[in-house]
This record gives C-alpha cells, structure tokens and sequence, in this order.
C-alpha cells in the first residue's frame, strides 16, 4: 500500500480457517472407459500439496474405490456408469467411469441366441462355448461343446440351459412345446 509514496507495512490477514487456502483438484482423466473386473489408477494433482483427497463413488456396486493419498485404484464391478470423485472441503473432481463387458467372452454370451421349438432347443453362438441342458427333474440331457449352430432333440417340456465360456456363465429357462 502508498501513502504519499512511501510503502506501508504489509497486511497480514487472519489465520485459522481451512479456507484460507485456494484449493484446486484436477485429475488426470475426466472421463475413462473401464473393462468389467479391471482396474486403473486415477491421480490427482492438488495445490496446495499436502491437502488429504477424499474419494468416493456414486455407485460402488459399478465401480468401486481404493484410495491411497493422491491416488486412487478403480475397479469394474459391472456394466454401467459411475462418477469418481476427489474431494478437498467443498472443492471437488470428478471422472465419469463407463464399465462395460471386460471382453467378448461375456458379450459372446449375452448375444447368444437360445429358444425353444417343436421338440428342439436351436443355440446359435457367436463363439465356442459349452451347453449343458438339464430337464425340470434334474437330469443332464447335453453337455457338449459347440461353435456353431445347434439343433438339440428333446421332448416338449420345460428345461434349463446353461452356457459357459472362460468361467462366465448364462442360465436360460427355456420351453419347448
């Protein structure tokens, strides 16, 4: 400050509160396209230094976080999308987390058409997986391995279809009149 030319002393504001400071967050990823069942790290870089990151995830059961300080591992629960965020007091940073099907195993599953007709079950894979048919009184009436269409013979009924690829597995009720 001048008074008549001269410089005054320096004004030395009030200390004691945690706003004192201006606190930014950024990450090093706004957005992130995630594999079911992997991870990644997600850092924040933080002025001041030394200010503890508190994370947290919209939807845990999407993705899910383990903090470490600045850094933080996020996993792929399931399909979906989840908001990361880093918080220092009110000042907060976020990265959208899109999960989807860790690989073409599971989606090779999803889109595996399966049904019922005129005393057979049709399978039609897009990829090699196991089948393994079981009748409503438990009993296994195919279990093989198959890469392309397939025609199972069975009688009508009610029957339960089981595909398995890699260790991921769908379960089909199907009907056959």
């Amino acid at each position: 400050m001048l008074h008549n030319g001269t410089k005054s002393d320096p004004v030395t504001p009030p200390s004691g509160g945690d706003g004192d400071e201006n606190v930014t967050i950024s990450l090093d990823a706004t957005t992130k396209a995630l594999p079911r069942l992997e991870k990644f790290v997600l850092e924040a870089t933080v002025s001041p230094s030394g200010k503890t990151v508190t994370w947290s995830s919209s939807d845990p059961t999407i993705a899910s976080v383990t903090a470490d300080g600045n850094k933080v591992t996020v996993k792929g629960l399931k399909v979906g999308t989840a908001t990361i965020t880093a918080k220092i007091g009110d000042v907060t940073a976020t990265c959208e987390v899109t999960v989807d099907f860790a690989t073409g195993l599971e989606e090779a599953l999803a889109n595996t058409e399966v049904f019922g007709r005129k005393g057979n079950i049709y399978v039609n894979p897009i990829q090699s997986l196991q089948v393994i048919v079981v009748n409503m009184i438990g009993k296994i009436v195919y279990n093989a391995r198959i890469n392309s269409y397939a025609r199972i013979p069975v009688t009508k009924g009610i029957y339960i279809v089981k595909l398995t690829n890699v260790g991921n597995t769908k379960i089909i009720k199907v009907n056959v009149y």
